[in-house]
C-alpha cells in the first residue's frame, strides 16, 4: 500500500525532545501504526498527565482526544493517509511515530464485461467494480486514430484506423485500483444482422427475431453467437433467448421482452468476431385503427406510452356521421390536451408526453370542425410536452378550429423528426387574440427537424405556412406559399428552412442532399415519402376486413370475405392458409372465402377466420346480419296538404311484413329550396319555393318502388318587418292588400292567439304585446279563413329612429353621401388611395338613394396577414335609402396586392370590426367571392348591423364558390357572410331572416 506521509521536513530529535529527564522516557510499542477511526495510540508508560498531539497536521476532519489518545476521522480523509504523532509529559516529548489512517471497507476489484476482444467503432468497453464504485477508462498508450471516453468507455476510430490494431485499455476505480486488457480494432469483415431493429407489443406473445449474416467472415459461423448482453455488456440469461444455428436466427423470447420497460431497449449479440448492436422497441400498444389512435387519450398513463403505427389509417369513416369519432359533427379530438389553468402541472396533465413512431405510415383524412375548448391547440396531436417524441409520420386532412393549431401538432415542446403534413387549416375566431396557426405546427417551443408542410392556411393574423409561432428550433424544414406568405407567422424564423413558391418548386429540390435516406424515399421530381424501416419476420395479427359491415346483405347472397394479415409482407404468402368458418351453420357454409347464404335459417351469422403459423394460432371474428328483401312498397296518404314551417314523418307499408330491407324516401319538385329530407323526416322551411311536391319510397337494394303521392304546399307569405322605436312606440299597425279577405282571421304570436282591431284592411295590435321584447324578433302569424298564412315580424328598438336630423344633431363631423361619386371620394371602391383609410373611422349618412349604374366596385375593408389590416370601424346611417346596381367580386385588397386573399371577405363592406351600419337597403346587386361573402358585409368581427335588407327584387345574386347559402365550409349570407361577434338585428334577405346571415 502506498504511504502518504505529510511531513515537509523531519524536525531534529533534539528539537522534539527538548531538555529530557534522563530518568523519564516516553516510548511507543512500535514506530508505525495502522488504525481505524476510534482506535487509541498510547505510550507504554503510565504517568499521570500524559497528553498526545499531531505534528504539522493538515487534515481538518481528524479529531484527537489529547488525554486518551483516541483518534477519530470521517470518510473525507483519504484511505491510508498518514500523520506524525507524539506524546508529551511535562517537559518530555516522545519520538514521533507514523500513523496510517484506514477506512473500514474492502478494496474493489475490476472485471471487464466485454465478451469479445474485437471492438467496432462506437462500441462501449465496460468494466465493473466489485464494489459500488464508478469506473473510468484510459488508453495505456496513445495510438493514432483511437480514443476512448473517460466516463462512458465509448471507443472511437478515425477513418484511417486499420483492422486488427491492438490497444490496451486501463479501467480505474476507487483508491487507484486498476485493471488493464488488450482489445483489437475491427474495421472490416463484420458479422451483421439483416435488420437491427425489431418491435414487440407489451403483454403479447411476440418475440424479436434477428437474422445473422456471417458472409463477411464465414470461419466464425460454426461458433454461432457467444452471448447476448444489454447495452452495458451485462449478460442476458440464455433462457431468455434461443439461437437457430442452422439458419443463423436469434429469437429473444416474448416472456423476457414483457419484463422490459416500454420504449427502446439496446442489446448486443456477441459473436466470436464482433458484437452486433441491435434494438428492440417495446410498444405500449401497436396502432392499427382509428379507435386505437383515439384510445391514446384515455388516461394520464396512456398519454405517456410508446406507440408504433402498424399501417396507414383512413379516418374518413371513423369521423363521418354515424362513426365512433363523429362527436356531434365536431370530429377529431387531438391526442394530448391542454387545459387553460394557472397551474402548469394541471394544465398539461392530459398532454401527450410519450413517443409516437409512425413507422413510415400515413394517417389520412383527419378532420375537425369545432369552436369549443378542444379547438385550441388542435391538430392530429394537440399539446406535446418536452418529453414527447413524434417521428416518421405523415398526415392529411382539414381543420376548422381555433388558435394555436397546426396540421400535425397544435403546440409542441417536444421533438418531431421526419414527418410531413398536408392539412388545410382554417382559423377565424373573431376575437382580438393572436391566432398562431401553421400548416405543420401552431406553437413550437421544441425541436422540429427534417419535416415539410403542404396544406393551405386560412387565417387573419400570425399564421405561417409551416408554423404559427416559433420560439424553438426548426431545422431543415420546408413549406409552400399559398394564402400564407411566410414560413413562420410570428417569432424566430429558422435559417436552415425554406418557404417555396409552389408545389413544383418543392418537388424539384435535390432531396438526396437534404433529407436522410435512412427514413425517406428520395426520387428526382417527386416529394419525399417515408420508408417503413421495419423488417418483420413474424405475423402480428389477422383482421377480418370490416368493409363487409358497410353493405346490406340478403339471404341468398354470396358474400366474399377478405382478411388483412399484418405485416403485409405475409399477405400473399399466407393468404391460401386462411380458414373461414361459421360458428353455427344455420344453412350457410364457406367455399374458400365465399359465404353461401341461400339456405340461411337465421339472420345473424358469426364468422371466424383462423391462421396457423408455426406454433401460433391467429384468429378474428365478426357478426353479419342477413336482411330479407322487400317485394312490394305502398305509400298511403296520411295528410292532404303540407304546411311550410312544419315537419312530417313519412311511412310506407311493405310486403312481406318480416322484410328487413331499408326504405329510402324520395322527394321531387320544381324547386327543393327550403325542403329538407332526413331519413323519414320531411321538413318544410318557411321559405319553401315549390307549390307542390311528389313523395315516393324505394327499397335500399332491391329497387322496388312505391306509388307516388302528390301534395300541395301551404306556403307562408313573408310580409317583412315592422320597426318601432323607443321615442315613438305606438300600437302595431299593418295595412294589407285588399286582395286578402281578413274576415275571421286568426293572429298568433309565439303560439298564443293575439287580440286585434281591424279597420278596413289595417290590422291594429296593442303595443302591450311587444313592450317586454326590446331588440328582439317578435314573429306574428296571420291565418286567413281560407287557410292562407302570412307572417310579419315586429321589432322594438331601444333607441330613437336614426333620421337625418337625429344623426346631424347627435353625431359630430358627419359626412354626407349622396352619390356613387361620394363613395369613391371616401372609400377605395374604385381605386386605391392609402389616405382614404383614415375615413374608415368616421361617421357617414346617406342623403339619397345611391345608384352605381352597374359598375364593378371593390368591398370596403379587408383582413390580411401580409399587409396591415383595414376594417370599417366608423358608422354609416342609411336612413332607409337604397344602394343599387353594382357588382363586387373582391375586396379592396385586390387593388394593392395578390387578388387571391381579396376573394375572402367580400361584400359592400369586406371587413367590419367595430363599425356600425343602420337602415341600409340593397337592390339589384351581384356579390361573389371564394368564402365569407355577404351582400352588405363579408366578415363581421364586432360592431352593429341593424335594420338592413336586400330587397326582394328577384335580381340580386350573392354567392361564394358556387354556393348561394352556407354549408359546413362555405359561409355566404344575403346580408352578412360570417359573424364572429357583435350585434345583428332585423336584417332581412328577400323579406325573411332565412339565409340573411351565413
Amino acid at each position: 500500500m502506498k504511504k502518504i506521509l505529510i511531513i515537509c521536513g523531519l524536525l531534529s530529535i533534539s528539537t522534539l525532545v527538548g531538555c529530557s529527564n534522563s530518568h523519564t522516557t516516553l516510548t511507543f510499542k512500535q514506530d508505525e501504526f495502522s488504525i481505524y477511526s476510534g482506535n487509541q495510540v498510547v505510550v507504554n508508560e503510565k504517568y499521570k498527565g500524559i497528553t498526545y498531539a499531531f505534528v504539522d497536521n493538515d487534515y481538518e476532519n481528524i479529531n484527537l482526544d489529547a488525554t486518551t489518545g483516541t483518534i477519530t476521522y470521517d470518510d473525507q480523509i483519504p484511505n491510508a493517509a498518514q500523520v506524525l504523532y507524539v506524546a508529551n509529559y511535562k517537559n518530555i516529548q516522545s519520538e514521533p511515530v507514523v500513523i496510517t489512517l484506514l477506512h473500514d471497507y474492502e478494496e474493489a476489484t475490476i472485471k471487464f464485461q466485454n465478451l469479445s476482444d474485437y471492438i467496432v467503432d462506437g462500441e462501449f468497453i465496460t468494466g465493473t467494480a466489485s464494489l459500488p464504485y464508478a469506473v473510468t477508462y484510459t488508453l495505456k498508450n496513445k495510438i493514432p486514430g483511437i480514443s476512448i471516453n473517460e466516463y462512458t468507455g465509448k471507443v472511437s476510430y478515425t477513418s484511417n484506423v486499420e483492422d486488427g490494431i491492438p490497444f490496451v485499455v486501463i479501467a480505474h476505480t476507487h483508491n487507484n485500483v486498476e485493471k488493464e486488457k488488450t482489445f483489437y480494432t475491427m474495421t472490416k469483415n463484420f458479422i451483421t444482422v439483416e435488420s437491427n431493429r425489431q418491435i414487440s407489443e407489451k403483454g403479447s406473445n411476440q418475440r424479436a427475431t434477428f437474422v445473422l449474416d456471417f458472409s463477411a467472415n464465414p470461419s466464425v459461423k460454426p461458433q454461432g453467437i457467444v452471448a447476448l448482453t444489454n447495452e452495458k455488456n451485462v449478460l442476458i440469461d440464455s433462457s431468455n433467448y434461443d439461437y437457430d444455428a442452422t439458419n443463423c436466427i436469434l429469437h429473444i423470447k416474448a416472456d423476457y421482452l414483457n419484463t422490459l420497460m416500454d420504449g427502446e431497449n439496446i442489446f448486443k449479440i456477441i459473436t466470436a468476431r464482433n458484437a452486433i448492436k441491435v434494438k428492440v422497441e417495446v410498444a405500449t400498444k401497436f396502432i392499427y385503427t382509428a379507435e386505437d389512435l383515439s384510445s391514446i387519450n384515455n388516461s394520464i398513463e396512456s398519454l405517456q406510452g410508446y406507440y408504433i403505427l402498424m399501417d396507414d389509417i383512413d379516418m374518413s369513416q371513423y369521423l363521418a356521421k354515424g362513426g365512433n369519432g363523429y362527436n356531434d359533427g365536431k370530429g377529431w379530438t387531438p391526442i394530448g390536451l391542454y387545459d387553460d389553468v394557472l397551474d402548469y402541472n394541471l394544465s398539461t396533465l392530459m398532454a401527450f408526453k410519450g413517443t409516437f413512431d409512425g413507422n413510415g405510415h400515413v394517417i389520412r383524412n383527419v378532420t375537425a370542425i369545432r369552436q369549443d375548448e378542444r379547438s385550441f391547440n388542435c391538430g392530429l396531436f394537440g399539446y406535446l410536452t418536452s418529453s414527447a417524441v413524434i417521428k416518421n409520420l405523415g398526415v392529411t386532412g382539414s381543420f376548422k378550429v381555433s388558435s394555436y393549431s397546426g396540421g400535425l401538432v397544435g403546440s409542441n415542446a417536444g421533438t418531431i423528426t421526419n414527418c410531413w403534413a398536408d392539412v388545410q387549416m382554417e382559423v377565424y375566431s373573431g376575437e382580438g387574440v393572436y391566432r398562431y396557426v401553421g400548416g405543420f405546427v401552431g406553437n413550437n417551443f421544441g425541436i422540429i427537424e427534417n419535416c415539410y408542410a403542404l396544406g393551405d392556411v386560412l387565417c387573419d393574423s400570425d399564421y405561417g405556412a409551416f408554423a404559427g409561432y416559433n420560439e424553438g428550433d426548426i431545422i431543415n424544414c420546408y413549406a409552400i406559399k399559398s394564402n400564407a406568405q411566410r414560413f413562420v407567422g410570428f417569432g424566430s424564423v429558422p435559417q436552415s428552412s425554406l418557404l417555396l413558391d409552389n408545389l413544383e418548386q418543392m418537388q424539384n429540390l435535390n432531396w438526396t442532399e437534404i433529407f436522410p435516406d435512412e427514413y425517406w424515399i428520395l426520387q428526382n421530381g417527386q416529394l419525399p415519402s417515408l420508408k417503413n424501416t421495419l423488417q418483420e419476420y413474424d405475423i402480428r395479427r389477422i383482421v377480418l376486413d370490416k368493409i363487409v359491415l358497410e353493405s346490406n346483405y340478403f339471404i341468398g347472397d354470396n358474400i366474399t370475405f377478405k382478411t388483412i394479415i399484418y405485416p403485409s409482407s405475409f399477405q400473399e404468402i399466407c393468404q391460401d392458409q386462411l380458414v373461414y368458418s361459421v360458428k353455427q351453420n344455420g344453412g350457410v357454409y364457406f367455399d374458400g372465402n365465399v359465404l353461401h347464404t341461400l339456405n340461411a335459417k337465421t339472420s345473424e351469422v358469426e364468422i371466424t377466420v383462423s391462421l396457423q403459423y408455426g406454433e401460433d394460432l391467429f384468429q378474428d371474428s365478426l357478426t353479419i346480419y342477413l336482411n330479407k328483401k322487400i317485394e312490394q312498397l305502398i305509400m298511403e296518404p296520411s295528410m292532404t296538404i303540407l304546411k311550410a314551417g312544419n315537419s312530417y314523418k313519412l311511412t310506407a307499408s311493405y310486403l312481406p311484413v318480416d322484410a328487413t330491407e331499408d326504405i329510402i324516401y324520395n322527394v321531387r319538385g320544381s324547386s327543393l329550396q327550403g325542403i329538407i329530407l332526413d331519413g323519414d323526416i320531411l321538413t318544410l322551411e318557411e321559405n319553401v319555393v315549390a307549390d307542390e311536391i311528389e313523395i315516393f319510397a324505394t327499397s335500399a337494394v332491391g329497387n322496388v318502388r312505391s306509388n307516388s303521392l302528390i301534395f300541395p304546399i301551404d306556403k307562408i307569405e313573408n310580409l317583412g318587418k315592422c320597426i318601432l322605436y323607443l321615442d315613438e312606440i305606438t300600437n302595431i299597425s299593418l295595412t294589407l292588400d285588399s286582395k286578402y279577405d281578413l274576415e275571421d282571421m286568426v293572429i298568433t304570436c309565439y303560439g298564443k292567439v293575439v287580440k286585434y282591431d281591424l279597420a278596413n284592411n289595417t290590422i291594429i295590435i296593442q303595443q302591450d304585446y311587444v313592450n317586454d321584447f326590446l331588440n328582439t324578433q317578435i314573429p306574428f302569424m296571420i291565418t286567413l279563413k281560407n287557410g292562407t298564412r302570412l307572417r310579419f315580424d315586429v321589432y322594438v328598438m331601444s333607441h330613437p329612429r336614426f333620421t337625418y336630423d337625429y344623426v346631424k344633431e347627435h353625431e359630430q363631423e358627419v359626412i354626407e353621401i349622396s352619390s356613387a361619386a361620394d363613395f369613391a371620394k371616401y372609400f377605395n371602391v374604385l381605386s386605391h388611395d392609402d389616405e382614404k383609410y383614415e375615413n374608415y373611422q368616421k361617421v357617414f349618412v346617406l342623403t339619397n338613394d345611391i345608384d352605381f349604374k352597374h359598375q364593378t366596385i371593390y368591398g370596403i375593408g379587408f383582413s390580411s396577414d401580409q399587409f396591415e389590416e383595414h376594417s370599417f370601424k366608423g358608422k354609416l346611417y342609411g336612413c332607409g335609402h337604397t344602394i343599387s346596381n353594382f357588382q363586387i367580386y373582391e375586396n379592396e385588397l385586390a387593388l394593392s396586392s395578390d387578388p387571391y386573399p381579396a376573394k375572402y371577405g367580400v361584400g359592400l363592406f369586406g371587413l367590419l370590426d367595430g363599425g356600425e351600419l343602420y337602415d341600409i337597403n340593397l337592390s339589384n346587386v351581384t356579390i361573389q367571392g371564394n368564402n365569407f361573402v355577404g351582400g352588405l358585409v363579408g366578415m363581421m368581427k364586432t360592431g352593429i348591423v341593424e335594420n338592413c335588407a336586400v330587397i326582394n327584387d328577384g335580381t340580386s345574386k350573392i354567392t361564394a364558390s358556387d354556393y348561394s347559402a352556407s354549408n359546413d365550409n362555405i359561409h355566404v349570407g344575403g346580408i352578412i357572410g360570417i359573424v364572429y361577434g357583435g350585434k345583428c338585428i332585423a336584417n332581412y334577405y328577400w323579406n325573411t331572416t332565412i339565409n340573411a346571415i351565413g
